[in-house]
């Protein structure tokens, strides 16, 4: 189920109606909010069913592309939202502890990337079917729909003082227009993938990256600096255009493929839906339920999460 807004009251009032009546009909034994703010809090208010609540980021963290009155309520609403979740699951060890309370009811859980789709492709291959230059070095930037929170001044800044060493550096920014199915093409044909966030959860441009051998050059938010351990050809920059653009000029000076893939089975989707369905036994064991409402493997999930692309969960039917 969508929440199409999360502001606009009357969009709001539909939606808990809608919600309320999907409930009754269907009767969950658990329902799952994928996002906090309004989206967890109608969850926890509007039904007494178990809930579980998923964190991805600005829920918790903020959001510097809104106003900071919004800011603070929608972490407020967050917060409050895990005072009735039996389970909260955060996509990073920071996400967790940004949380006022219940910590011991929270797990960390990365958000998953789909291996099958995301795998190491040759780059000379990769550009010709894109029809890039095969001798400029390439930087990769994902801007989302946050501009001010994904740092492109300053991968810009800093791709500009990299090419005083290294000549030409071209920068593509990836800003939603590209298809889904073509963003494993342009990061394989890339040198490398830049993250320059003031903050994130478990950014997954970081794990396509790695899942398809890309290096990647990233300041020290969400779960980054845990998913580069270990892997070769990638830095955690602070966030400085000196710092940032030295590790720049670091990996685009070898232009060599990272091992990431050795690293990627813990973000896997299927390891992720393994996790997750784990949460999902321990809430329904502990519910008082009869045989009828059990959780069975073959029954459909409904999750609760709202319309914008802050997340890249698509509800399971």
């Amino acid at each position: 189920m969508f929440i199409p807004s999360r502001t606009n009251p009357i969009s709001l009032v539909r939606a808990m109606k809608e919600m309320k009546r999907v409930i009754s009909e269907f009767r969950p034994d658990l329902i799952h909010a994928h996002y906090g703010t309004m989206t967890s809090f109608m969850a926890a208010t509007c039904t007494t069913v178990p809930l579980v609540i998923t964190f991805r980021g600005s829920d918790l963290n903020g959001c510097p592309d809104v106003p900071l009155w919004r800011n603070h309520f929608s972490r407020l609403l967050s917060q409050l939202s895990c005072l009735r979740a039996r389970r909260i699951i955060c996509v990073s060890e920071k996400l967790r502890d940004r949380l006022w309370w219940c910590k011991n009811r929270a797990v960390v859980i990365p958000s998953g990337v789909d291996l099958r789709h995301f795998y190491p492709r040759p780059k000379v291959q990769a550009r010709s079917r894109l029809n890039w230059e095969q001798s400029v070095p390439t930087v990769i930037f994902n801007l989302g729909n946050t501009p001010n929170a994904k740092g492109l001044d300053l991968v810009r800044s800093s791709i500009e003082f990299a090419q005083q060493t290294l000549g030409l550096v071209r920068l593509v920014v990836l800003d939603g227009s590209v298809p889904h199915e073509d963003i494993p093409w342009y990061l394989c044909a890339a040198d490398c993938v830049a993250l320059a966030s003031a903050n994130e959860g478990s950014p997954n441009i970081v794990k396509e990256a790695l899942a398809c051998n890309v290096p990647v050059v990233s300041t020290d938010v969400g779960d980054v600096a845990e998913r580069l351990e270990g892997v070769s050809h990638s830095r955690v920059a602070a966030r400085t255009v000196t710092d940032f653009s030295r590790a720049l000029v670091e990996i685009l000076s070898e232009r060599r493929s990272s091992n990431g893939r050795e690293h990627s089975q813990p973000f896997d989707e299927q390891a992720v839906a393994d996790a997750v369905c784990a949460v999902y036994a321990k809430v329904a064991n502990g519910r008082a339920a009869s045989p009828a409402s059990s959780l069975s493997q073959h029954s459909p999930v409904y999750p609760i999460t709202h319309n914008n692309e802050h997340t890249n969960e698509v509800p399971i039917r």
